[in-house]
């Protein structure tokens, strides 16, 4: 409406133009002379003085009245430059408008504040709609996975209850950590390069949804997790200097469990673990004990039982396959060894550098599709092995290379 009003003025206005410009040439293109015009404006000027018009006072009158009737002068002055700005509904984001319809993802407006939703433009383009997004911390509920890296990091899962993605606690330089209503993480659990936390208590936890790593934390003594039942993926604990116990009472399977390196470690204690489906690594743990996991049965891929010094006692009654290889070996401590139950090796089968070990029960073994080693165990002594290698023998057979050597007399 007001650029239509804008072209009705411009129009009069070279109308007036134009009438302007027929008169002058009507007045300069007259042959009568300069006197003649003298008089015409005398006799104008005298019929004027009785009340008749003169002709330029009527041609002023027709211009100025033609066309332009109608106009309200009054409401041609509020309207705007032609390059006026926008306004909320255009689509397009003017002047100190944040938004002009759409939507957006409702982390990309705050991730530290939103996990997921949609949140629409308001209708006066102030801003956007976040009623229906979802928070990171909606009470005890944490969606989203969690990198922590400081004490601030640790305050705001504190009381969480259930954190629906990962949780990562990383490179802090905090000496002990307390979460005392988590119970369960739906990822991955990583506690790792921690070289300042010597404690953490999570007295609730009870499910982890993915892998459980607790790697490379120099000075950590205390791990506890006594209510833990469910560790989705593997469990391993590595690196760790100064932790001197490990125990998970209540989990009972896992898909891999992986424990080296832990130089003070003493005691692993499964007591309600009843197998994995993959593989079981006890490697180089300088002060290891005791492993005890008396329920562990059926099947899985690997055992490798190796570098710890000071194990004395190797029992798994219950297990009654190995579907790859099992390596008992640099055990110097180790006494007995025994998996009266089991059947088959899918691999090879080393038994090496036990100085100490005095006698093995493998009772029931038949078949080893791969390769036999038995070496370098001073105190086995020697009719043990025979017997062994007689049983095999007599039974499915050893199907690969069989090394016997520098074992007890």
């Amino acid at each position: 409406m007001k650029r239509l009003l804008l072209l009705v003025i411009l129009l009069s206005l070279i109308n007036v133009g134009c009438k302007l410009a027929k008169f002058d040439r009507e007045i300069f293109s007259d042959d009568q002379s300069s006197q003649d015009i003298d008089n015409a404006v005398a006799d104008g000027e005298s019929e004027n003085e009785t009340g008749t018009e003169t002709e330029t006072e009527l041609y002023d009158k027709e211009i100025f009245n033609d066309d332009v009737s109608n106009i309200d002068f009054n409401e041609i002055d509020t309207v705007p430059d032609v390059e006026e700005s926008g306004f909320c509904g255009d689509l397009i984001i003017n002047n100190n408008e944040v938004c002009d319809g759409g939507t957006k993802e409702c982390a990309e407006i705050d991730s530290f504040v939103f996990y997921s939703g949609n949140a629409s433009c308001k209708d006066d383009c102030s801003g956007w709609d976040v009623s229906l997004c979802t928070p990171i911390i909606d009470g005890d509920i944490c969606n989203g996975g969690f990198f922590v890296s400081s004490q601030a990091n640790i305050d705001k899962i504190h009381l969480c209850r259930e954190i629906t993605g990962f949780l990562s606690i990383k490179k802090t330089y905090i000496d002990e950590i307390d979460l005392p209503v988590l119970e369960t993480i739906g990822h991955n659990f990583t506690l790792s390069e921690n070289h300042e936390l010597k404690n953490i208590d999570m007295p609730a936890l009870k499910f982890v949804g993915g892998t459980l790593e607790v790697l490379e934390n120099p000075v950590l003594e205390f791990f506890h997790v006594p209510l833990l039942e469910n560790v989705s993926n593997s469990l391993e604990i590595s690196y760790n200097g100064k932790l001197k116990s490990f125990s998970m009472p209540l989990v009972i399977e896992l898909s891999e469990l992986k424990i080296w390196n832990n130089d003070d470690l003493e005691i692993i204690s499964l007591p309600s673990f009843v197998g994995v489906s993959y593989d079981i690594f006890i490697v180089d743990n300088l002060s290891l004990l005791s492993f005890t996991a008396p329920n562990v049965k059926g099947s899985f891929r690997i055992l490798q039982v190796a570098g710890n010094p000071l194990l004395k006692s190797l029992e798994l009654n219950k297990v009654e396959k190995i579907e790859s290889d099992l390596f008992v070996n640099g055990n110097t401590s180790l006494v007995k060894f025994s998996m009266p139950h089991l059947v088959s090796i899918g691999d090879d089968f080393e038994l090496s550098l036990n100085s100490s070990l005095q006698s093995f029960d493998l009772l029931l073994l038949s078949n080893i599709k791969g390769d036999l080693t038995i070496k370098d165990n001073p105190n086995l002594p020697q009719i043990m092995i025979t017997d062994f290698f007689d049983q095999i023998s007599d039974r499915d057979g050893i199907e690969g290379t069989v090394t016997i050597g520098d074992n007890g007399p």
